[in-house]
């Protein structure tokens, strides 16, 4: 992932949702807050996609992805970032959302769950995708 990332105007109808989002549960009353207020003064903030053959593909801005199209919005701010691997992937939804406290906890322990088990069958370089310096390591069984 060494390319940069650009700042584009995407059609929503060019975006797909990230099948290893974690988060499956978009309460009512929030989306239609969101709705009324992109609908107001458009999306400030720009999501985060990555190119995967002619479509992309969210990494961040879910709601706001799903607003817009609600809202027959002819495009969006967007981030357009290199594509991660899986692994990377799964990585980078945890540390975007590491700080939202509205995650149900049985879709991000089934997540959780497929990061442990792809991080035992390989060593990965923490740097890139966790924000730290060190690998994640498989750890030592002992028996």
């Amino acid at each position: 992932m060494a390319k940069a990332s650009s700042l584009q105007d995407i059609s929503p109808d060019k975006i797909r949702k990230n099948p290893d989002n974690p988060r499956l549960i978009f309460r009512e009353t929030e989306m239609n807050e969101l709705l009324e207020s992109i609908g107001e003064v458009g999306i400030k903030v720009p999501i985060s996609v990555y190119l995967d053959g002619a479509r992309y593909t969210l990494l961040d801005g879910e709601r706001r992805w799903r607003c817009a199209k609600k809202l027959n919005l002819r495009s969006v701010p967007a981030i357009v970032q290199p594509k991660p691997t899986h692994l990377e992937n799964l990585l980078m939804m945890f540390n975007i959302h590491n700080v939202r406290v509205d995650w149900d906890p049985m879709p991000m322990a089934l997540k959780l769950g497929e990061i442990r088990s792809m991080l035992d069958k390989e060593e990965v370089p923490a740097s890139s995708s966790a924000g730290r310096n060190e690998a994640i390591q498989r750890p030592a069984h002992h028996t």
